[in-house]
């Protein structure tokens, strides 16, 4: 791709971030919820939909300097964007509920490789404990899938576990959630090896009083890495609407495995018997 071609896909990315911004914006409902929509955040949020019960979500992101999972082993740097063509979380009834996540990816690194593919699907499954008092409290089981091959620097080829627990509060204003656990991580070059991580994370969200609009901020990432997998990241960003609520979300990168920086935009489509 070069450098002039490096350029002009980074100028493509956040160009499409703003307009994206700027068209679902235009048509968001300002029509509010209690609790929040799970588009924008990586923390997992711990209220299930109901039975029956959707929201669907896609974005865009652009990852300057990232390195890819298992750097150690093949040390290089490389600016990528990610396309989450498919986020989709349906309420299974009894406080279960089911997310999946895919789409596209590329990038270009240090030594020149320009590579483009598809991501890792992710499935996860939630389920939100009943009668837990002021705070909602849920446990999460999920699995990341080896789509993305090895050999083009897509993937790990790896099949990755992750069991989390999350609690959280919302109030018709204001939230937070937090959410902590155990990701298993296979490693791509060394069979029979894996990387047990530490998962972590905290958001809050503020409404604004008559306003069509949330600021968000979030912390998390993955710690205790024996491979230097430690990804943490500080972000904050703001959503507008609620059936189509739209967010821009900033990042900054808070350790050396970490990208230096990242922006993303995400659509979250929210039927209005959805609202959680």
């Amino acid at each position: 791709m070069g450098f002039r071609g490096c350029m002009r896909t980074r100028l493509w990315v956040l160009t499409t971030c703003a307009a994206l911004t700027c068209a679902a914006a235009t048509a968001a409902t300002a029509t509010w919820g209690t609790e929040f929509v799970q588009g924008p955040l990586r923390v997992n949020l711990p209220w299930s939909l109901g039975r029956g019960d959707w929201e669907a979500a896609a974005g865009l992101a652009w990852l300057e300097d990232a390195q890819p999972l298992f750097h150690e082993s093949r040390p290089t740097r490389r600016q990528q964007w990610l396309a989450n063509l498919v986020d989709v979380s349906c309420g299974l009834g009894s406080g279960g509920e089911a997310r999946l996540e895919f789409g596209l990816q590329g990038f270009e690194e240090e030594g020149g490789l320009d590579e483009t593919g598809i991501q890792d699907a992710r499935l996860t499954f939630a389920w939100q404990f009943p009668d837990a008092g002021p705070v909602a409290v849920s446990g999460g089981l999920g699995v990341k899938l080896p789509n993305a091959p090895d050999d083009d620097r897509l993937g790990t080829d790896q099949t990755d576990v992750f069991l989390t627990g999350s609690v959280g509060q919302a109030k018709v204003r204001w939230g937070w959630s937090a959410e902590a656990g155990l990701g298993i991580l296979g490693h791509p070059l060394e069979p029979g090896t894996q990387d047990d991580v530490l998962v972590f994370g905290a958001a809050g969200w503020w409404r604004a009083a008559g306003a069509p609009v949330s600021v968000i901020a979030e912390v998390e990432g993955t710690a205790a890495s024996r491979f230097g997998n430690n990804r943490q990241t500080a972000g904050a960003g703001a959503v507008l609407g609620r059936s189509w609520p739209v967010a821009l979300m900033w990042r900054h990168g808070l350790t050396e495995e970490s990208p230096v920086w990242s922006i993303a935009v995400t659509v979250t489509f929210v039927p209005p018997e959805s609202l959680r």
